[in-house]
Formats: C-alpha cells, sequence, structure tokens
C-alpha cells in the first residue's frame, strides 16, 4: 500500500467526474493514493438528474459516503493513518437532497429542543 508524507494512505471521493476543474490531475500531481469518483461508482446507486436536458449531476451525498465506506472497507490496514476528502454535491446548486422531506422533520425535531430563542435565530440564518 501507498503513503504519503508521514505515512498517510489519502483518498478523495467525489460523486462527480474528477476531471472536472481539473480534480484528477491536482490529485495526481500530489501523489494521492486513491481517486474515486463517478467511474468507481457500482449500477445500485442511482444518479441524480437535473434539467431539461437530464444533466448528470453526480450521485447524492448518502451514496458518496455508502460507496466511500465500502471502498474503505477493502483496504488491507483498517489501523493506517488515513486523510480522507469528501466532496459533496449538495452544497452547490441546485441542493438535490434525498429523502429532503425526512431530514426536514429531523431539523424541525432538533430545532423543537432549543429553549434559547437566539439559538434558533441563529440556526435559521447561517
Amino acid at each position: 500500500m501507498c503513503c504519503g508524507a508521514n505515512n498517510y494512505y489519502t483518498s478523495f471521493f467525489y460523486g462527480q467526474g474528477s476531471w472536472f476543474h481539473k480534480k484528477d490531475r491536482f490529485f495526481k500531481y500530489n501523489n494521492l493514493d486513491l481517486l474515486c469518483d463517478k467511474d468507481q461508482f457500482p449500477e445500485k446507486y442511482d444518479k441524480v438528474i437535473v434539467g431539461a436536458d437530464n444533466f448528470f449531476w453526480g450521485y447524492t451525498d448518502k451514496d458518496l459516503f455508502k460507496q466511500a465506506f465500502e471502498t474503505l472497507d477493502t483496504l488491507p490496514d483498517p489501523l493506517q493513518k488515513r486523510l480522507e476528502i469528501y466532496f459533496t454535491g449538495t452544497s452547490h446548486s441546485p441542493y438535490m437532497i434525498s429523502d429532503q422531506t425526512y431530514y426536514d422533520k429531523l431539523f424541525d425535531k432538533h430545532i423543537s429542543i432549543i429553549t434559547n430563542q437566539d439559538d434558533i435565530g441563529i440556526l435559521y440564518h447561517i
């Protein structure tokens, strides 16, 4: 198994194509050990398709992490020091979130237990 500086195993997980903005070149130049982008996702994961032209937008964050954990489980030394970088898609327009109703309810549940109204105001202005 390869290791970079300080014996860290480095990996980058991305639900889209790593060619975009030349991320693949950047990581190759910096001797990344593992690059996992859309090309490594198996068929079982649903693609996020947006717009009238059915543009492929990558994979959901949930599937990104599932794929990453499945991949990491195959590493021969689970105790090795690692640096894992995750580039998620939901932090970018059009903000496609799977199971949004579930997460909206979960957010409301957590908000309901906050007693300081100033804290609630801060959360809604993020």
